[in-house]
């Protein structure tokens, strides 16, 4: 442990108040432009421009939902389709970007 005592006057801001308020219009006055800034940046947006900086993740989003939803639709219980309407057919796989190792297991006939 050091026992030594620091000498902290220089840090009383009551010493030279004049001094002290120079300082912080100083200060101010160059975070000014910075601060301005992230005003400006903060202002509320509009709806329309807070979704299109969600944009990205609204189209995932979506196409994962499109997925989910047509791959439930397709491999769900086969009732009010049109006849000879095969969901596993190697057509909709390919459309889907399904590998070529996996066709195979498309080409299987569904339980009904």
């Amino acid at each position: 442990m050091n026992d030594d005592i620091v000498d902290l006057s220089s840090l009383d801001v009551t010493h030279d108040q004049l001094r002290m308020e120079r300082l912080m219009r100083e200060i101010n006055r160059a975070a000014a432009p910075e601060l301005e800034r992230r005003a400006l940046q903060s202002a509320p947006l509009s709806t329309l421009a807070e979704v299109w900086r969600w944009r990205r993740m609204l189209v995932a989003a979506s196409a994962l939902v499109s997925l989910v939803g047509g791959s439930a639709w397709l491999l769900g219980p086969q009732t009010n389709r049109p006849a000879g309407f095969s969901p596993a057919s190697a057509e909709v796989a390919v459309a889907l970007g399904v590998p070529n190792e996996l066709l195979p297991y498309f080409e299987t006939e569904l339980p009904q």
